[in-house]
């Protein structure tokens, strides 16, 4: 496409550094707006644009409209997916930035910034579904009855899968996170019962609910209280 571009910037010499970096992006904005103006159809000015907002503008959010448009466009390139996540991060998506880093990490195996970045955010998205799994394990558990077993028993009881089957939904709604659960006795010397009935609750989870076995840890506990506990992790 043939754009035409008129800037005009008077700058002195002892203009102020943050007035110059002003006046380049002002430039920069315009001709990337004439662009997308002449040819809706522009990729790159809907890309540069979008780096401008979020890298000089600060404005991460006029930056996504610009860099999903530049998408419907047509492929980009490794570096506008990594740019287009780390706009999603500081907005705190941090689900949809995770995506975005794994895609540019896919792109480009060498990417300087997709790999630190795709890590980064899976921590933080991994803590941030921690919090959120206890918070929805607690709500789902509270109208349940504890999972209580019967003296020297480890066999569950057809009204304890309600409580499991509320563990694995959690669990389906958090990929990211683990569980941890404890079987309790309250015989200090029995704590053979205690990780058998948390293993009774582990292998309902996998075979009936297909949770994976590297996500449930099973642990016997001795307590005060008989009810089993279920603990989410990263």
């Amino acid at each position: 496409c043939v754009c035409v571009c008129v800037c005009v910037c008077v700058c002195v010499c002892v203009c102020a550094r943050a007035h110059v970096r002003a006046c380049v992006c002002v430039c920069v904005c315009v001709h990337a707006r004439a662009c997308s103006q002449l040819n809706p159809q522009h990729r790159d000015a809907f890309r540069d644009r979008a780096d401008l907002r979020q890298f000089r503008l600060d404005d991460c959010e006029a930056a996504l409209g610009d860099y999903e448009q530049a998408f419907a466009l047509g492929r980009l390139d490794s570096d506008t997916r990594n740019n287009y996540g780390e706009a999603l991060q500081k907005l705190s998506r941090l689900a949809e930035a995770h995506a975005a880093f794994e895609a540019a990490a896919a792109a480009d195996h060498d990417h300087p910034r997709a790999s630190e970045n795709l890590v980064a955010a899976r921590a933080a998205l991994s803590q941030q579904q921690a919090s959120k799994a206890k918070a929805a394990l607690e709500s789902a558990l509270r109208d349940l009855p504890p999972l209580n077993f019967k003296p020297n028993k480890h066999d569950l009881d057809v009204n304890d899968t309600r409580t499991l089957v509320a563990v694995s939904q959690v669990m389906q709604q958090y990929p990211l996170v683990s569980v941890r659960v404890v079987g309790v006795t309250v015989n200090p010397s029995k704590m053979g019962l205690a990780h058998k009935r948390a293993e009774s609750c582990t292998s309902y989870l996998v075979s009936k609910k297909h949770v994976d076995r590297s996500r449930v840890i099973a642990e016997g506990r001795h307590g005060d209280q008989m009810a089993t506990i279920f603990e989410p992790f990263v």
